[in-house]
């Protein structure tokens, strides 16, 4: 199993190196422009009603007013997960590396392509900021279309396969490395910047937000007019982001039996811990039942459940 997932490894970065390979190659230059003083740690959004131009929406239609809520949603949650990337590099990667405690291999293993998606998503944000003027976006369609059409987002196969792998050296670098332990701890103090939340959750996140762009932009289609060029590209978009999940969906699959390996074995060592026991023994069964019937939704829920 262990060489079937190097093998995968090997060729998602072979793919996702060639759809990045526009960005620049200096990426913690790129990586450096976003500051962490504009992603600090926030318990809330405003609603789009209290910061878009009030004399724009008193012109629109209640269907373009529903179109640009959709759209702040998509552009508030991207920049809140954009800090969780940010966050992921520069408060977990960079402190595990300022402290030595774990080798160049276990840092690879922790935080995988990290640099890649940071790019891709960077790219997004952007291009998604620049299209907002008073609180109104008017077409984003063709940001998708560009960035699927160069698989930029096919650097989540290789993010999301390498997860199971990463969170189980996490839990085993915590209960036996005591420096690396106390690194992720003070990280999970500095409140501010993880809102403290442990390093497995934000690297979860990668594959809850992949799976939201379909939703949302689906939302974004039902509130746009027919005749408008932006519904044929939103549409374009839709269908060009199931291909790229249905890539997603056979790397998936394959983990998911990656992962029921692991957690198998996991299940075993805690019958010596009579409190969890019923715990491993009902997310085990959940999970067996999910490789059957194939559901991605199901899939995240029990990697979030269980995994942790």
């Amino acid at each position: 199993m262990s060489f079937l997932r190097k093998k995968l490894r090997r060729s998602t970065s072979q793919s996702s190196t060639r759809s990045v390979s526009r960005m620049s190659t200096a990426s913690d230059v790129e990586i450096d422009r976003l500051s962490m003083s504009s992603f600090v740690f926030d318990s809330g959004v405003k609603p789009w009603s209290e910061i878009v131009d009030k004399k724009k929406a008193s012109k629109m239609s209640s269907s373009e007013k529903k179109r640009q809520q959709v759209l702040y949603e998509l552009f508030t949650t991207e920049k809140s997960y954009l800090r969780d990337l940010y966050v992921i590099k520069k408060l977990f990667q960079k402190s595990v590396a300022l402290d030595n405690c774990c080798t160049d291999e276990e840092i690879q293993t922790l935080f995988g392509n990290l640099d890649e998606v940071l790019l891709v998503n960077g790219e997004l944000y952007e291009s998604l900021k620049s299209r907002r003027h008073d609180g109104v976006c008017s077409h984003i369609g063709d940001i998708f279309i560009s960035l699927l059409k160069e698989s930029k987002f096919d650097v989540y196969i290789e993010f999301c396969a390498g997860q199971t792998e990463a969170i189980e050296l996490y839990e085993h670098l915590n209960r036996n490395n005591s420096e690396f332990s106390q690194t992720m701890r003070t990280c999970e103090q500095k409140v501010e910047e993880s809102g403290g939340f442990n390093l497995p959750a934000f690297l979860l996140k990668g594959m809850q937000r992949l799976l939201k762009y379909q939703p949302l932009l689906s939302q974004v289609l039902k509130s746009t007019p027919k005749e408008d060029l932006e519904y044929r590209q939103l549409q374009k978009a839709i269908e060009l982001m199931n291909v790229c999940l249905n890539r997603f969906a056979l790397c998936c699959f394959f983990f998911l039996h990656v992962a029921l390996e692991c957690s198998t074995r996991r299940l075993f060592r805690c019958f010596d811990s009579s409190s969890n026991s019923f715990e491993f023994i009902f997310f085990f069964l959940i999970g067996l039942c999910l490789c059957r019937v194939h559901c991605i939704d199901g899939i995240v829920l029990f990697l979030v459940c269980f995994l942790l």
